[in-house]
């Protein structure tokens, strides 16, 4: 994600690196989608469009991460503008490919994930305006080739960086579950359920078919969405304006988009979240926002049922930024409680991610002893090592599928007297016990 990861630093070294600058950054991404919404709005009488990305439970979620997200929804929105011009725009009906090419290589930047956007934006630009023609000027011609090479250059960066051995965890089995999860979040049902940790348990013990009380609100969110689409098609159908040929094109590249990387999870057995979909998110927000459209001019009936909607996805978003269960992780307070207990003297075993640790204060370094810290990482032992690099006095776990996937932290706890102490959002600390 090398634009990304660019903007991340460049921003840290501008505002700085507190907790609030991290995300400021978002700012920017948010504007520039909704401002292309705003520009896809004017053009397509849906004046609402930005509205209807701001309360949309995905978008305000990735707005509070210090994560690329966000900047991967405002390129594909760009991309995503560029398609709307292209169906009714002459000029970039004409000369639609550079104009693509240019997008395009900036969308590629944020995610080699995004190439499968790309493609099929490629050829919803194809369906609408043919055949390209392309200017045969020295300036034109030049800047096309020169955005093909970096394009290029690019995919071979991306090919190294697999060679290498880079990948996201895996700690999802693939499977119909975790597809209806991408689209629970995606449908912005998030906020109105259990939240994400919760979710997890019931799915590991089994139990998620019977907790189905729990998610009563995201199937009333579910029944809404669908009925919104069921009327807007069928005013669709019936209106066949200008519009009608676009909505299939913005939903096609959506659903084209979504079943092309559920197929290559499967295959390559690596789980699809719904933040791998955050380049065609926009296509998916315009593609609703003219089915409501649609749907707000089938009666009065039908406009209770779009104000019910908005309302609740606009509260699931609420939910998602002020409910208690829907804290992200307290590093902060867990990095304290590590740093108090080393202090003391005691020996802190820090199952959790290392950098954030790092950001909170902790003195850690990849295999250190203890004869060196107080604070080791005990997932850069293997269980050998773990056995004589002995007992902790505090261990402080977090997502085990992660950072215990072995199961060692977890084996330890259980068999050498360690008792739950604290419950923190994301994390448990456990105390060693004395008699």
């Amino acid at each position: 994600m090398p634009l990304t990861m660019f903007t991340a630093w460049l921003f840290g070294n501008l505002t700085g690196t507190s907790e609030f600058a991290l995300r400021a950054g978002n700012f920017l991404f948010g504007a520039i989608a909704l401002w292309m919404m705003y520009l896809i709005g004017k053009r397509h009488r849906l004046p609402f469009l930005p509205l209807l990305l701001a309360i949309q439970p995905f978008f305000w979620f990735y707005m509070d991460e210090a994560r690329p997200y966000l900047a991967q929804v405002a390129a594909g929105s760009l991309l995503t503008w560029l398609v709307a011009a292209v169906a009714e725009n002459q000029r970039f009906q004409k000369n639609w490919l550079l104009y693509f090419s240019l997008i395009a290589l900036a969308v590629f930047t944020t995610s080699m994930l995004t190439a499968v956007t790309i493609g099929f934006a490629f050829f919803a630009c194809l369906y609408l305006a043919g055949v390209p023609r392309l200017n045969m000027r020295p300036q034109p011609i030049l800047l096309l080739l020169s955005t093909w090479a970096l394009s290029v250059g690019l995919s071979v960066y991306y090919i190294w960086t697999i060679i290498k051995g880079a990948e996201g965890s895996r700690i999802w089995p693939v499977d119909l579950k975790s597809l209806g999860y991408v689209m629970y979040e995606l449908t912005g049902a998030v906020g109105l359920g259990p939240s994400l940790d919760t979710i997890r348990e019931l799915a590991k013990s089994g139990a998620l078919a019977s907790a189905i009380s729990q998610f009563a609100w995201p199937i009333g969110l579910s029944v809404l969405l669908f009925a919104v689409i069921c009327l807007g098609f069928a005013a669709c159908s019936k209106a066949r304006d200008r519009n009608s040929r676009l909505l299939i094109v913005m939903l096609g590249v959506f659903v084209a988009v979504a079943g092309t990387m559920a197929l290559l999870s499967f295959l390559i057995h690596k789980p699809l979240w719904a933040r791998h979909l955050s380049s065609v998110f926009p296509f998916l927000v315009v593609g609703l926002g003219m089915l409501i459209q649609q749907a707000w001019q089938h009666g009065k009936i039908s406009k209770i049922i779009v104000l019910c909607f908005l309302a609740a996805t606009a509260l699931s978003s609420l939910n998602i930024r002020f409910s208690e269960k829907f804290d992200k992780d307290d590093y902060r307070r867990a990095a304290g409680i590590a740093r108090q207990n080393a202090t003391d003297g005691k020996l802190v075993w820090w199952s959790a991610a290392e950098y954030p640790g790092r950001y909170y204060g902790l003195d850690i370094e990849r295999g250190k002893m203890p004869d060196q810290a107080k604070i080791i990482v005990p997932h850069y032992f293997s269980q050998e090592e773990l056995t004589k690099v002995g007992r902790p006095d505090v261990i402080i776990t977090s997502r085990p599928e992660v950072y215990d996937p072995s199961g060692a932290v977890r084996s330890f706890i259980g068999t050498h007297g360690f008792k739950k102490s604290t419950s923190l959002p994301g994390f448990q600390v456990f105390e060693l016990q004395t008699q």
